[in-house]
This record gives structure tokens, sequence and C-alpha cells, in this order.
């Protein structure tokens, strides 16, 4: 990655070669590498690694101040689209998230949630099976899910609204 005389980072092939770009308003999902969060990481050194959507607003738009966010609009981890990204701090980041009911604790469950992969009719026939002898192994097996999360729905730590 290098610089241009104003700050802003010149990516370059290698970069852009990681993002699947459609439309110029629709999401460029990154690719390659992501961390814990589900954010896209480019190698940008030996030992460094950057988060994909803060290289691609700078740029396309100039140096992040320091100390803010960079903050999708699209609330999509991956997109490293610059026109769905902006800069603001912590509090407003927290505040889009809240309002957008994408923080956790949000009244948001089961289906609604914005997380969820499992539908409330999978729940149900996890629940009844395991009521008819199945256990935790044979459940994750049959419903392609791992234990932890089977063993979650039966004892009612995850999807407690059912």
């Amino acid at each position: 990655m290098r610089r241009t005389s104003n700050g802003m980072a010149q990516l370059g092939e290698r970069f852009w070669s990681k993002v699947n770009k459609s439309g110029p308003s629709d999401c460029w999902e990154w690719t390659a590498g992501k961390n814990k969060q589900g954010y896209g990481r480019y190698q940008t050194g030996y030992d460094n690694a950057r988060l994909a959507h803060r290289l691609a607003y700078e740029e396309r738009r100039g140096p992040i101040p320091e100390g803010l966010c960079v903050c999708h609009d699209c609330d999509n981890p991956i997109c490293v689209n610059p026109a769905h990204l902006w800069v603001g701090t912590r509090a407003q980041n927290n505040k889009d998230m809240t309002e957008k009911k994408r923080r956790r604790g949000s009244t948001l469950k089961g289906e609604d949630c914005y997380q969820a992969k499992h539908t409330a009719e999978q729940v149900l026939a996890i629940r009844a099976d395991y009521a008819n002898g199945m256990k935790g192994k044979a459940l994750a097996a049959k419903y392609g899910v791992d234990v932890r999360w089977a063993n979650a729905v039966v004892y009612r730590m995850s999807w407690k609204h059912l």
C-alpha cells in the first residue's frame, strides 16, 4: 500500500482483487480474510493487518481522523464500498446500531434478529426430537448445526421465547 502526497491510501490491484464488486450502490463484499467480528482484514506488511473497510474509506475519501470509527450505512461488516462508509465517533456508531436494532440486547428475537441463522420451525423440531430421546450429537448431525447450538436450544439458553 502506498500513500499519495495528501496522505490518502493507494491500495492497488491486490486489494481490489479481493472485493466482489457489483453495482455502484450495492455492497462490495470483501472475499479474503476476516477478523473474529466478521470485518475484512488486509495484510499490509509482514506483521501488520488493517481493516479492509477503513482502507477503502481512506483511499476514496481521505484520512480518518484519529479516534474515529468508519461506520457502515449498510450494516454489512464485509462491505468495502466507500459509498456505504462514513466516519463517526464510537458514540455515533453505537447510537446507529441501537436505532437499527443491531446492538446486543435489542428486543428482536428469533428470526427477526439480524443474526438469526435458523428458523422457529427448526428450533421446535429439535426440541421435539430431544423430547423423543434424541441427544446432542445426533440432533446436531440431523439438523446440520453445531452441538453447542443444539444444546443451547434444547436447554433454552437460546430461543428462550419459544
